[in-house]
């Protein structure tokens, strides 16, 4: 939470917790405490300085809603369900990214997890499975009609993992078809890609990821920082750090 609440000083308007499966939330364990420890949420609720996400993933979804709810009485203030990871490991149990295969499930899980909270359900996916099934625009739908509030597009398919270039136009696809905020990811190392993503593709926002481990100025818009300002905020996150 220290960095994340970093990362809102300097000008991020919604930021993350790391996602947590639906199968950790309901237990009492020293990792699943410290997954679920929003020591951070009555900052966000107080200030209105940004406001803090919690991500959800799992393949079954009665635990995904219940989850949901519980993230949402530990202070989020967002829940987004994750339908883009692609690691091999969650795929082959039937979470993340493979509900990109069967999208009436992707919408009952939205839909049930809409139901369980009264705060916003956003989720986060990739354009599709390979180059041969890109069917981001069907999944913008589905997720609309469920209920879901926004819609985070990785802009690789399941297959690409991290390689290759982000395709930004299945972003712009998405937003000429949505009715719902669309933010794109993917491939935005610095402030001038996210502005050149905005204009390219239309989206409503730019979702940060790995750029910001090493330069949380981004969301100040810049590349970077002196480095007297880089030793004050590393003094400051091992004090918040040391606090914590």
């Amino acid at each position: 939470w220290v960095f994340r609440l970093i990362c809102a000083r300097l000008g991020a308007r919604v930021v993350g917790v790391e996602f947590i499966n639906c199968r950790v939330v309901s237990q009492r364990s020293a990792r699943s405490e410290r997954l679920l420890d929003f020591s951070d949420a009555l900052i966000y609720k107080s200030t209105g300085l940004s406001l803090l996400a919690a991500q959800i993933y799992g393949n079954d979804i009665d635990l995904i809603a219940a989850g949901a709810s519980e993230l949402e009485q530990r202070g989020a203030q967002v829940v987004d369900i994750n339908f883009g990871c692609s690691v091999p490991l969650i795929l082959r149990k039937g979470s993340g990214a493979a509900y990109l295969k069967d999208l009436d499930l992707l919408y009952r899980a939205v839909h049930q997890t809409v139901e369980a909270v009264s705060v916003p359900v956003t989720i986060k996916t990739r354009v599709g499975w390979d180059e041969g099934s890109v069917n981001i625009v069907e999944v913008v739908k589905r997720a609309e009609d469920a209920g879901a509030q926004a819609v985070a597009i990785h802009a690789r398919t399941v297959v690409q993992k991290y390689r290759g270039e982000a395709n930004w136009d299945w972003i712009s696809r998405a937003v000429e078809h949505a009715g719902i905020p669309v933010f794109g990811n993917g491939d935005v190392y610095s402030y001038a890609d996210a502005t050149a993503m905005q204009s390219r593709t239309g989206c409503d926002g730019v979702m940060i990821g790995r750029a910001a481990m090493a330069n949380p100025w981004i969301f100040d818009a810049r590349d970077g920082a002196s480095l007297p300002e880089r030793i004050d905020l590393a003094v400051e996150l091992l004090n918040l750090m040391a606090r914590h």
